[in-house]
């Protein structure tokens, strides 16, 4: 398994716990070091090797992997070609790519978007179908599995700070607040915020292609 973006390892540790998985040989990558440290302590107990990659995979030699993730991390790799290019040179033949990345029809998308437009700075990161459109340009075809969400939280100046961090970074949130702080107004309902939303896991190397409304993932 390649978990690539694996952060504190969080995500990989709770699904493996969840489905009772241990794994032979999981590789990491996760360009900050303190983030790799701590998932590399977190996930000892569930693999039997564990290696570390760089993000451009040149480590990878004749390594080749039955599943790879990637946990909402290829927003920010500065070529998504080139990361379709070494994921899916990747996968061992019969194995699995998941993809989790926002789409254009997320309504945090949709904030994400506003607030770099508020800020007049075009927008920065890709999305599942900037994903879906590097893969097309290597033959490689996906499926979408929905997974639907609602946040629902009070109205408050902190709620929208915090949400607004999370978009955008604190640094960014001190300087703009006052006009990202704004663009939670259309999701008020009363005296909260209440956001239904859905992104997709992008699921490369099962036969039947289709995107598959309606399915929530773990």
């Amino acid at each position: 398994m390649l978990d690539f973006g694996c952060g504190t390892g969080a995500f990989s540790a709770r699904w493996l716990e969840a489905e009772r998985l241990s794994v032979g040989t999981l590789a990491l990558v996760e360009p900050v070091r303190a983030h790799l440290e701590a998932a590399e302590r977190r996930l000892a107990a569930h693999v039997g090797e564990i290696l570390v990659l760089d993000p451009a995979l040149n480590a990878l030699g004749t390594r080749r992997f039955d599943l790879i993730i990637a946990n909402h991390s290829l927003y920010y790799v500065p070529d998504l070609d080139a990361t379709a290019r070494g994921l899916v040179a990747a996968r061992a033949p019969g194995g699995t790519l998941v993809v989790a990345l926002l789409d254009e029809r997320n309504l945090l998308a949709a904030l994400w978007r506003a607030g770099f437009a508020a800020m007049g700075r075009p927008f920065p990161f890709a999305l599942a179908g900037d994903w879906e459109a590097a893969l097309a340009r290597l033959d490689v075809a996906s499926d979408r599995e929905w997974v639907r969400y609602r946040i629902d939280v009070p109205d408050s100046t902190s709620a929208r700070t915090r949400m607004s961090r999370f978009l955008f970074g604190a640094e960014v949130v001190d300087a703009h607040g006052e006009r990202l702080l704004a663009l939670f107004d259309d999701y008020r309902a009363g005296a909260r915020i209440v956001i239904e939303t859905a992104y997709p896991h992008l699921v490369a190397g099962v036969t039947d292609h289709r995107d598959r409304e309606g399915t929530t993932s773990r």
